[in-house]
This record gives structure tokens, sequence and C-alpha cells, in this order.
């Protein structure tokens, strides 16, 4: 495989600019010195979505779930992915009624429009971790990553807890 092909497939796979910087420079054999010299001065941008949530304990090692609301203050976006360490595999999942009967469906992104708040909460969207490492216990910290479409990726911990932080739950 030529540069050229290589290089098309950087720039392709939106490499982030620093890494394929590195690259180049190696390319060229320019060394380090030149990838000094390659970098701009980067203005620290405000994070566009900002999140907080809570997540149910857990019975032994079976599934459990987690509830975030995620405030969007950039343009459209989309929550891809959730990762977590004590978590092998997180889904995005919805609750929708279909013949007076509640299902449950994984989601492949969910939606969070531009300038808007967007709340995961029981029988509506939440997240689903399978594979706990070990069970969640009530008052223990849940590491969480959040991966977007367009806004970089976003680590938070949210509270294992049975109910919902007071600003959250339903006041009747």
């Amino acid at each position: 495989m030529d540069k050229t092909t290589i290089y098309w497939q950087l720039i392709l796979c939106r490499v982030p600019r620093f890494l394929f910087t590195a690259w180049l420079a190696g390319a060229l054999g320019l060394g380090g010195v030149y990838f000094a010299q390659a970098q701009e001065p980067q203005a620290l941008v405000p994070q566009a979505i900002m999140a907080s949530g809570w997540a149910r304990p857990s019975i032994a090692d079976r599934p459990t779930v987690a509830y975030l609301t995620l405030i969007n203050r950039g343009t459209d976006d989309r929550l891809l992915v959730v990762t977590s360490p004590t978590s092998a595999k997180i889904e995005i999942h919805s609750h929708k009624m279909q013949n007076n009967i509640m299902r449950m469906r994984r989601l492949d992104a969910l939606p969070l429009p531009a300038n808007s708040t967007t709340t995961m909460a029981p029988h509506g969207n939440h997240l689903m971790l399978f594979g706990l490492a070990k069970p969640l216990t009530e008052n223990m910290a849940l590491p969480l990553t959040l991966y977007f479409e367009k806004t970089p990726p976003l680590t938070l911990t949210i509270r294992v807890q049975n109910s919902p932080p007071r600003a959250q739950s339903k006041q009747e």
C-alpha cells in the first residue's frame, strides 16, 4: 500500500489532527521537532453536552439499568455508545407500548436535538448494563464514558441508588 492510499484512508476515517500530523511528520522523515512546531494552540471549547444520572442497584450479576439527563447546548447530535469499566456491554434502550404490551427495544443511537434536554426515565429511554464485573450496590459510584456523533467523549460518574434523585423524581 503506498503513502497516498494511507493518507486518504486516514483523512476519510477522520483521524484526529494531532495523530495525522504525527504520522505525516514521521512519513516525511521530519521527526518530533516538526511535530512540536506543527501543533497549533487550541482554544478551550466548553463541552456542548452535559450529563447527570443515576443507576439502580443490581441483583447479583443480573443486568441493571441507568438513567441519564443530557443537556445539549450545541447543534443536533446523537449518543452512540456508552462504556464503563464495571460493565461488559451497555445498550441504549427504549420502552414503547405496542398492542397494550410494554416492549423494550435496543436503539442504535439516541437523538439529542440542539438546545434541548433529553431525560431518560423509568418506562422510557434508559441504559441497560450487561456483564457486570461485580454487583452494583446502593451508594456505589458508577463511571460512564459517553460517545457522541459530533461532541467529544464525556466521562462522568453517577450514583447507584434505589430511586431517582429528588430533582428527577415526579412530584404529584
